[in-house]
């Protein structure tokens, strides 16, 4: 792959979406042609979900919070793995929202 471009693709810069499309076009070309089969694997992948990744780059909002509340409560059910119910689950999270 070049160095000639050393901008991350997702940096401080606004850019349109026909930029970032060219962008992320130009990487994956030079992703397939890296001759790395995991790389070329992934490249395939990104183009075919080409919109959400643009989308991803250029507008402002994340999942940061849903994530992390998914974590919390994915940790809460595994640490509890086999001594109870939805019920006592329930009343587990909520207390935790609660503190």
């Amino acid at each position: 792959m070049s160095n000639n471009n050393k901008l991350p693709i997702r940096d401080k810069e606004e850019r349109s979406e026909e930029q970032m499309h060219r962008r992320l076009e130009e990487w994956i070309g030079e992703a397939k042609g890296s001759g790395v089969a995991e790389l070329k694997a992934f490249a395939v992948k990104l183009f075919q979900d080409m919109e959400a990744v643009v989308a991803a780059t250029i507008l402002p909002y994340s999942q940061g919070q849903t994530e992390g509340r998914l974590n919390k409560l994915k940790l809460v059910k595994r640490s509890m793995y086999g001594r109870g119910k939805f019920d006592l689950l329930r009343q587990r999270v909520l207390y935790a929202q609660a503190a």
